[in-house]
């Protein structure tokens, strides 16, 4: 492969990066040894996820790699996702036997970690557990032997039979108040271990802690049942440190709060049944989770140093969209509803707003659609200046032929009519009049009319 690449317009040091997207087993490939470079600098920047072989989980929410293809590198980076979707989960076996790996960072959005998935692993000396794994599986990490160092999240909730068996340099380990279940020979074979900080919520399986080292302590609260009963049952030759309660008392529900792009960390309010105060950072310490974003966050109070256990509470953070923009999708007409999407600034929700019909602007004249008579009523509307649409259709009464407006229909009347019909009078005048006068509704002020009128007025026809 050539490259050429153009110098910058300064003298100086340009650096070339290449970035190998997609390669067949690309962690064999060491492509340094062959290349030739004059004057610069040659990065070659390794892709750790050709390494691996994902599937999309069932849920459709995140990525699970179900194995590790490369065996030359000692440092394993796994990304934090694939294809847009976080990385979840690891699966069974996917890096079994891979003594080669010295470093694992796992990723943060991590969830759990499955059966054997790091069987055998025997290099790496210190392990990071991400705060979002809740399950360790099975032998997980059995044979790790050069384990050391183990920390282990707050929301953990079970770890599977022989998860780390075998890994006899790990000294101390911390499970969190969050776990449910400790799997039997979980900790087996680990002979250096010596101390275990353990909660009174946790179910122990039996030989979680056979083959330890002779000055074994668990350090607990009073009244842990589940470990008295585990000590007793496989007559461990142990010590008790017990610490105070933490979880003896309440914490106060923690209101909605205002999501505003930043991480939200509300007080918290802790009371002890005992009355004793106790000090953030000395005695317990506060861990939020998914508290960020939209939705409902976690906060963890966890009892440190003197005291041990502690408490799980629930928060919703939402946004009220305050400020927003508006761009219009369907324009609103006269009669029908528009629509307009609504983006909020702060967190990009979108959404749609009906935009409220505009409603006619009827115009001031009115249209008879059927001219009224004295026989019949009429129909008249007016039209929308916007849309040309008929508005406000309105009945028109019979005619009552009193044109001169005497509250009497008589010859006066009639000779008005006719003396119009002829231009020998004007006074008829305005569109009631006219319409008064065109008794036979036809449109037409004639001789007709007049003599309807008559016929009126001598109660020949009746009203």
């Amino acid at each position: 492969v050539v490259f050429k690449v153009k110098p910058l317009a300064d003298h100086g040091a340009c650096d070339l990066n290449l970035k190998i997207t997609r390669a067949a087993n690309s962690g064999l490939v060491d492509i340094t040894n062959d290349v030739r470079v004059s004057g610069a600098t040659f990065n070659i920047l390794r892709n750790t996820e050709n390494d691996l072989t994902f599937k999309l989980n069932k849920e459709g929410t995140g990525y699970v790699i179900t194995e590790y293809l490369c065996v030359t590198y000692d440092t394993v980076v796994i990304p934090e996702t694939h294809k847009g979707l976080p990385v979840v989960g690891i699966e069974y076996g996917a890096f079994m036997n891979h003594a080669e790996i010295e470093t694992l960072v796992l990723p943060a959005q991590l969830e759990y970690i499955g059966k054997e998935s790091f069987y055998g692993c025997s290099g790496f000396e210190e392990l990071v557990i991400p705060d979002y794994v809740t399950t360790i599986g099975e032998g997980a990490f059995e044979g790790c032997s050069g384990l050391k160092k183990v920390t282990l999240p707050v929301g953990l909730e079970s770890i599977g039979k022989l998860a780390f068996a075998s890994c006899p340099f790990i000294e101390s380990i911390e499970l969190p108040f969050t776990l449910k279940s400790l799997g039997s020979d979980a900790f087996n074979g680990c002979y250096m271990l010596n101390k275990v900080k353990i909660s009174k919520n946790t179910e122990i399986g039996s030989g979680a802690f056979r083959d330890y080292d002779n000055n074994m302590k668990f350090i607990t609260v009073d009244g842990n049942e589940n470990l008295k009963k585990y000590i007793s049952d496989s007559k461990l030759k142990a010590t008790t440190e017990y610490v105070k309660d933490l979880s003896l008392g309440t914490v106060a529900d923690i209101p909605e709060q205002q999501y505003t792009k930043e991480a939200i960390t509300p007080a918290i309010e802790l009371s002890l049944t005992s009355g004793e105060a106790v000090v953030n950072g000395t005695d317990y310490k506060i861990i939020y989770r998914k508290n960020v974003d939209i939705g409902t966050a976690k906060v963890y109070v966890v009892g440190i140093n003197a005291y041990g256990e502690g408490y799980y509470k629930e928060f919703g953070i939402s946004c009220k969209h305050a400020d927003v923009t508006k761009k219009t999708v369907k324009a609103a007409t006269c009669t029908k509803e528009g629509t307009s999407l609504v983006t909020c600034k702060l967190c990009g929700e979108k959404s749609e707003e009906a935009i409220p019909a505009k409603g006619h602007k009827t115009g001031d004249e009115w249209i008879i659609d059927v001219r009224p008579s004295i026989y019949k009523e009429g129909l008249k509307h007016k039209v929308c200046r916007v849309c040309k649409a008929n508005t406000d259709e309105t009945v028109m009464p019979k005619v009552i032929p009193d044109v001169n407006g005497d509250g009497k229909v008589n010859s006066s009347d009639a000779l008005i009519v006719l003396q119009y019909a002829v231009d020998m009078d004007n006074s008829i005048k305005t569109e009631e009049q006219k319409l008064c006068a065109d008794t036979n509704g036809d449109g037409k002020i004639n001789s007709y009319d007049a003599l309807i009128i008559l016929k009126i007025a001598v109660d020949d026809i009746k009203l």
